[in-house]
């Protein structure tokens, strides 16, 4: 619909009042001006301010004017940077926190105020009453893209057709409006497309359009410290890296915040492993022993020796050593923390299992959903079908280690047999 505007005037001050293109909400145009009723007695004032309080957060704070004051009949408007949730209070000029209802003493319904939205309110002497709610079956799609799509021509599909066109612009953000909720839409640009399904996220999508192989180490860490790294991609996207002599390998992402950082402050954002295995095997230990646990055993050294040194120097800036969990071995059931850089994967991290080994060494990457999924073959995919190792000593003696076979099924083996390699690392 179109925009209208009205203007009211007394004794030479103005308010302009603009109907958003919903004509739901009114937003003010000049927040320093003042509304005031045509009688004295009975003005009612309204203000306008930003929120940038995270959803979490139980009080929303919001300053305005400092003329504010806090009195029935009352009327804020608040851009909410983030969305507003049930059970939500609001707090202006930090005259008190007081509950966001909406019809009279209805708690906030999903979707009522979306972030990015102007909220009209009105103190009613002992709430804010929600005026103009978002429909609830409408929801608002915003994209993110990389920043290596900067200038490139993106297409927005509907119901199998194009529907838009345009340039992703410097700032990488783009507003495709309003679906009905629960409908998707496909996007493509530079030749990758993704398709985005806007579902419960209470009136507001935020989608990112961001493919992991066309992301520098530098970006992929600075997203994982965000904690957004789940927003941008999933787990099972692919990353190709180069080992010189050691091949090629594809990554995958095992999962996000899954293992514990060796400093102690937190979870690491994005845990890595191979898609398949090096293109060399090699054995867990020459004298076929598993005393020591992995940590000393010989592939382990050869690891931090060849494979460690094969990253560009940009990924092994970017890593992050984390606490692995693995029993001790020689028979024994105790279990040593280990902070590691490089790492093989336990048995219960592939299976969700303790088959074979001592329990406690960590918990079931989400990569692994079945005996297929745990399939590797050596060079990276272009080799054969192969048993590879874990890091798991088997339970009770002092000579075997755990492996996964040609069938995705565990089994275990000499330390001194050559197996294939799944290293994993984290971000």
């Amino acid at each position: 619909m179109a925009i209208t505007y009205r203007e009211l005037n007394e004794n030479g001050k103005q308010a302009i009042l603009q109907l958003d293109s919903r004509g739901t909400s009114a937003l003010i145009q000049d927040s320093e001006r003042t509304l005031w009723n045509q009688t004295a007695a009975t003005k009612k004032d309204i203000f306008y301010g930003v929120c940038y309080t995270d959803t979490s957060y139980t009080t929303k704070e919001v300053s305005v004017s400092a003329d504010f004051q806090l009195k029935a009949g009352v009327i804020v408007v608040v851009n909410f940077k983030y969305a507003v949730k049930s059970d939500k209070k609001l707090n202006v000029n930090g005259t008190g926190s007081y509950s966001i209802q909406y019809n009279g003493s209805s708690s906030l319904g999903l979707e009522m105020i979306p972030g990015g939205m102007r909220a009209l309110l009105m103190f009613d002497g002992s709430a804010w009453q929600l005026l103009n709610p978002a429909h609830i079956n409408k929801t608002l799609m915003v994209l993110t893209f990389g920043s290596n799509f900067a200038g490139k021509t993106y297409t927005v599909y509907g119901g199998g057709a194009a529907t838009h066109s345009d340039v992703v612009p410097a700032c990488l953000e783009v507003t495709l409006g309003f679906i009905e909720t629960g409908s998707s839409c496909t996007v493509h640009c530079d030749g990758y497309t993704k398709t985005f399904t806007a579902a419960g996220q209470n009136g507001l999508y935020h989608g990112y359009f961001n493919i992991l192989e066309e992301n520098t180490w530098e970006e992929i860490a600075v997203a994982s410290a965000s904690g957004m790294a789940n927003k941008y991609w999933k787990v099972g996207d692919e990353k190709t890296l180069s080992l010189g002599s050691l091949g090629t390998a594809t990554l995958q992402i095992y999962d996000f915040n899954h293992d514990d950082l060796a400093s102690g402050t937190g979870k690491a954002g994005i845990t890595f492993g191979l898609k398949n295995l090096l293109q060399t095997t090699q054995h867990m230990e020459t004298s076929g022993t598993n005393s020591g646990s992995f940590i000393g055993t010989c592939l382990y050294d050869w690891m931090m020796q060849n494979v460690w040194y094969a990253l560009p120097s940009n990924l092994r800036s970017a890593i992050k050593p984390v606490k692995k969990k693995t029993s001790a071995g020689g028979g024994s059931t105790v279990i040593r923390t280990d902070n590691m850089s490089l790492f093989l994967f336990s048995v219960i991290e592939c299976t969700g299992s303790s088959d074979l080994a001592v329990a406690g060494e960590g918990t079931k990457y989400p990569i692994f959903t079945s005996d297929a999924s745990r399939v590797k073959y050596l060079s990276n995919g272009s080799g054969s079908k192969s048993s590879w190792w874990t890091r798991s000593p088997k339970t009770s003696t002092t000579g075997g280690y755990v492996c996964v076979g040609t069938t995705g099924a565990v089994s275990t083996a000499s330390a001194a047999s050559y197996k294939g390699i799944c290293f994993g690392f984290c971000i």
